[in-house]
């Protein structure tokens, strides 16, 4: 005996009823440790999966990372043949507009002229008349 306990495992001596608790204690705590190494067993389970969808997770954030990174550039590179287009839009309006100006002053001295030929023409032909008259 150690502090008033039998020695564990000396089943010998004791009444059939504390043999029984003692069976029972043992299975109790077989049972428990069973059921201890299991739930253990289980969380190493749950936690090796749930590193596996970490990892997998990681990989496609960073495989997204790459994508966004990647379009990023392409708009960037978007952005600088729109800037190019622009640019040449507007100068190419600029040219146009100018030239529209300058034919628009062409057309306005062709009729001046034209109004002033068609006048002298005129003066010309009264003057014809006249010669013709006093002839």
């Amino acid at each position: 005996m150690a502090y008033g306990f039998p020695i564990i495992g000396n089943l010998r001596g004791l009444p059939q009823s504390e043999i029984d608790k003692t069976n029972i204690c043992i299975k109790a705590m077989l049972g428990q440790r069973q059921k201890d190494i299991d739930y253990r067993k289980s969380i190493d389970r749950r936690l090796k999966t749930l590193e596996e969808e970490k990892n997998v997770l990681i990989s496609k954030v960073n495989e997204l990372q790459k994508k966004n990174n990647e379009s990023n550039k392409l708009i960037d590179i978007a952005k600088t043949n729109l800037e190019a287009i622009q640019d040449r839009y507007k100068k190419e309006k600029e040219k146009l507009i100018t030239e529209r100006d300058e034919v628009q002053k062409k057309l306005t001295q062709i009729q001046s002229q034209q109004t002033q030929y068609l006048n002298e023409i005129r003066k010309k032909e009264i003057e014809l008349k006249r010669i013709q008259d006093r002839v």
